[in-house]
């Protein structure tokens, strides 16, 4: 069986120690992104900028590797405990923006964690295949 390639995308964040994308049989796996221009700065906006830049953040690592966001397979997404209903309810409706086709959305699973101050969400264990 063939070891895992991991590859740094030079259009997201990169952060000290830890590896951006794994490819292996083609299936992409993500690290967890969080919604940063670089890797210094939170952006601006909230829950609203934060899950724009997340989702620009996997795309263009999936672009980078030959994949796209509508060969995502799964995701996980860790809210913060400090979101209200109405900013978690703005976060749906994104996702569904990012997402339009309910038949096609990837699988996902949703939970509130106590994140990193100034975070209100990462997403984590991002799963594609190769186009």
């Amino acid at each position: 069986m063939p070891k895992p390639v991991f590859i740094v995308c030079p259009t997201a964040p990169k952060f000290q120690n830890l590896n951006q994308i794994s490819v292996h049989n083609d299936t992409i796996y993500l690290a967890g992104v969080v919604g940063m221009s670089d890797a210094e700065t939170i952006v601006s906006g909230g829950i609203v900028g934060q899950t724009r830049q997340i989702f620009k953040n996997i795309q263009n690592m999936l672009q980078y590797v030959g994949s796209d966001l509508d060969h995502i397979i799964s995701l996980n997404v860790f809210l913060s405990t400090n979101l209200t209903q109405e900013q978690e309810d703005t976060f749906n409706e994104i996702y569904r923006e990012i997402f339009p086709v309910e038949a096609e959305r990837p699988l996902r699973c949703c939970v509130q964690v106590k994140l990193q101050e100034g975070f209100d969400i990462e997403v984590v264990n991002i799963m594609a295949a190769k186009k």
